[in-house]
């Protein structure tokens, strides 16, 4: 591609590679304004531009489709744009990640300033060395973000790691046990065999929006930006049903259930078309996709219906492993070895910020003690609160992740003001509750308690309220409600039914074991988002639907109103 303006270039400034030539440039020709014209020659002899791109500078840009994928290198890749690639894990997305991973390096070391090029390395060389990645739906990047972790770390500086195991409080082996419920749904498809069914006695409900969602990758950060715009939700045009292709629609679904190991799920076409035919979904997208005028326009009905389909039977199947889960429900004891309480932080600081290593190196070597105390240690700080079960619980770093890192992550701000305000809260109503004992557990994801609805949920906190032979556990989630997600539905439909979805099957089995402590449940969504804001964006919340809002003063003192053992 050359772009003229008076004057001829000889080099073209970007290269673009095109499948269906003629239908861009009819395209072009009919959307140009002005006089000019569509040159187009034959070139059989020039060759791919592969071979020569590390040595044109020329070059800047390049746009194709998977013919990028496989078949060249070049040390030159800094920004990747995915347009539709990536959707699913794959060989190919990972070869094209590949591309922007070489990089020649000082003196061809092939390695990144961070390792062994000299203490001349400048401090701004890690900002060039960096593989941006940006995304329109390409929604395996969420994934392969998760995959490389913290792997930016690659590229810094010297850093010095620290560990620091939690210490568990003694009241765990002194008082009396704190039970907790324990879910194993992953025994479910060994045991159960389901055929896929549409609802009807408890229908799903839910978003498919195919509305652009870009998401931004870097290896020092990740962010996603969604297309909020309001319109009325649309129904897939069923009288287009006879003409999709359903060999390749079941196809895509059998990806999905082989890569999850569903080997007890079973499906077939009719059930499947009933979903398309229900009102238990709603659709946001472009309107002219449902109205195909080309085969081409076909062939995006039928990605529109696969999708719709997927995400079905993916919530009908984790809807049948709940209602398994919920009977088959057991008990544990707290005790000092649970994944929620026996681990270890590890920090790591860099030289980038003298004044922050030196502050804390001294504070991890010299004053150790002092973290799992009530002192302020900035910037490595301890949410003290003398009823959580372990110590330290650290908040998380919020400055330059280049500077310091923490893992498991600390706890964010709004998780944070959560426990400082609940703290409050029991010292000034002391006497009030006097007679029972707290104790307060943050939940680790995938590790701690997960809760089911059609999908994991893990609260971010677990609380106890104890009297005599009787426990109020009350699950608790300091969480942004800025979207309105299907995921946030499913949280805010668990904490309102918790009690009559869950206690009755732990009483059960609290009784089968012998064991005459009974069990309360409760859980609340604990909103940092504004009243307002989300009731514009879930179009009004309602009443009792077990969410409160932090930025509501006495937004504490509802929960404990709510509260079954303290009525």
């Amino acid at each position: 591609m050359r772009y003229c303006s008076g004057l001829e270039t000889e080099n073209p400034s970007d290269l673009n590679n095109i499948g269906d030539d003629k239908g861009f440039t009819d395209l072009v020709a009919a959307n140009q304004s002005g006089t000019g014209k569509i040159e187009v020659e034959d070139d059989s002899f020039t060759g791919s531009i592969f071979p020569t791109i590390n040595n044109r500078p020329d070059i800047i840009l390049l746009i194709g489709a998977k013919k990028f994928i496989e078949g060249w290198d070049s040390f030159r890749v800094s920004s990747m744009g995915l347009f539709n690639i990536g959707k699913k894990e794959g060989p190919e997305i990972i070869q094209l990640f590949g591309r922007g991973v070489r990089l020649k390096g000082k003196d061809n070391s092939l390695k990144r300033s961070g390792y062994g090029n000299g203490a001349d390395t400048p401090d701004y060389l890690p900002y060039p060395e960096t593989l941006s990645i940006y995304g329109i739906e390409a929604e395996y990047l969420a994934t392969f973000r998760e995959f490389i972790g913290v792997g930016e770390e690659i590229r810094q500086v010297a850093r010095k790691v620290f560990q620091i195991p939690t210490k568990p409080d003694n009241r765990l082996v002194t008082k009396t046990p704190l039970y907790l419920p324990k879910i194993e749904p992953s025994l479910f498809k060994e045991y159960n065999f389901i055929r896929f069914h549409l609802l009807y006695d408890k229908p799903l409900h839910l978003t498919v929006d195919l509305r652009p969602i870009v998401e931004i990758g870097k290896s020092t950060d990740y962010t996603a930006i969604h297309d909020q715009i309001r319109e009325k939700p649309a129904k897939f045009p069923t009288k287009y049903i006879n003409v999709l292709n359903w060999d390749r629609i079941v196809w895509s679904l059998d990806e999905i259930r082989h890569r999850k190991g569903w080997h007890n799920l079973v499906y077939d076409i009719p059930s499947l078309r009933q979903i398309l035919e229900s009102d238990q979904y709603e659709l946001y997208c472009r309107g002219d996709l449902l109205h195909p005028r080309s085969y081409t326009d076909i062939a995006h009905l039928e990605e529109i219906a696969s999708t719709i389909i997927r995400k079905y039977v993916i919530a009908f199947y984790h809807r049948m492993q709940n209602e398994w889960a919920k009977k088959t429900l057991d008990v544990e004891v707290v005790s000092e070895t649970h994944p929620n309480i026996n681990f270890r932080y590890t920090i790591s600081v860099s030289s980038k910020d003298a004044r922050i290593k030196s502050e804390v190196e001294d504070l991890l070597t010299l004053k150790k003690s002092e973290i799992f105390g009530a002192q302020n240690n900035p910037p490595i700080r301890n949410v003290y609160w003398d009823r959580h079960l372990y110590q330290p619980l650290l908040a998380a770093w919020t400055g330059d992740k280049e500077i310091l890192t923490i893992q498991p992550v600390g706890i964010n701000e709004g998780e944070e003001q959560f426990v400082i305000d609940l703290a409050a809260y029991l010292t000034s109503e002391k006497e009030r509750y006097s007679v029972y004992e707290c104790f307060l557990l943050r939940n680790r994801a995938r590790l701690g308690v997960g809760l089911f609805e059609t999908a994991y949920f893990y609260p971010d906190f677990i609380f106890w309220m104890i009297k005599g032979n009787l426990q109020q556990i009350v699950f608790l989630d300091p969480h942004g409600l800025a979207h309105d997600t299907d995921k946030d539905r499913e949280k805010q439909n668990l904490c309102k039914n918790i009690r009559k979805d869950y206690e009755p099957f732990i009483q059960r089995r609290l009784k089968e074991k012998g064991i005459s402590t009974e069990i309360l449940l409760d859980a609340y969504i604990v909103s940092v988002t504004d009243p307002k804001t989300v009731s514009d964006n879930f179009k009004g919340i309602p009443e009792k639907s077990h969410v409160v809002y932090q930025k509501n003063s006495g937004y504490i003192r509802e929960i404990f109103e709510g509260l079954a053992i303290v009525q």
